[in-house]
């Protein structure tokens, strides 16, 4: 069995995005549905969940694209997505913590993922680059940081410092972090409805029902 039953009852098949990678296109990636990706990162929490309230993948998605528009200045909506949908691949495989993720043992892991995320970026049509890699990696190394920073403890062993901080000390907890799932949920369709992703699935008439100030006003 190489599939996993999603939350909109569609058959997420890893073959068929192993050979979507393989082949360099041609695979129907009908399956890999925006809703089921804002629904999963919306109940997966940062750091498995060892931090002092809930926080998403959903919600820090958010924030890494709200920073680089806000705080960065990016007006490219390509990049904004790539930024928005950068954690996209653990809607279907986890969120691992980065210490075990890059372990040696993991390289297959890492394999797949980055096969899950050519197909997802594929699907809603986002293209990546240098620069656009650098300066997402760059945003969410920002974010790790401020977020580790809000709501975990003194760290046992330091690695805080191992990150960039960001310009303003005051953006990050201006943001009220700690959305429910629902309301991460939300805001995170809200703002790629914003950047047009939802055109990627035919159905998103029917999935991107939402309460649109709620959505885009979740984080202002």
């Amino acid at each position: 069995m190489t599939w996993l039953q999603t939350h909109s009852d569609r058959a997420f098949d890893f073959e068929v995005v192993l050979r979507h990678e393989r082949n360099r296109g041609g695979e129907d990636l009908s399956f890999i549905d925006l809703h089921d990706i804002a629904v999963s990162l919306s109940r997966q929490p940062r750091f498995l969940g060892h931090m002092g309230r809930f926080y998403s993948v959903a919600e820090h998605s958010c924030l890494v694209m709200d920073f680089l528009r806000e705080e960065a200045n990016v007006k490219n909506q390509n990049l904004l997505a790539c930024a928005l949908m950068h954690d996209a691949s653990e809607a279907y495989m986890g969120d691992l913590p980065a210490p075990l993720k890059h372990m040696p043992q993991l390289e297959g892991y890492r394999q797949i993922e980055q096969a899950v995320m050519a197909a997802i970026s594929a699907r809603f049509g986002l293209t990546w680059n240098v620069d656009i890699r650098t300066l997402v990696k760059w945003a969410d190394s920002v974010m790790l940081r401020g977020e580790a920073e809000s709501m975990k403890g003194a760290p046992p062993r330091p690695w805080f410092d191992r990150f960039p901080r960001a310009p303003s000390d005051t953006w990050l907890t201006s943001k009220g972090l700690g959305l429910d799932p629902e309301a991460a949920k939300l805001a995170f369709l809200g703002r790629a409805q914003e950047l047009f992703l939802h055109r990627g699935d035919p159905k998103d008439g029917a999935q991107l029902r939402y309460d649109k100030s709620a959505a885009l006003g979740a984080h202002r």
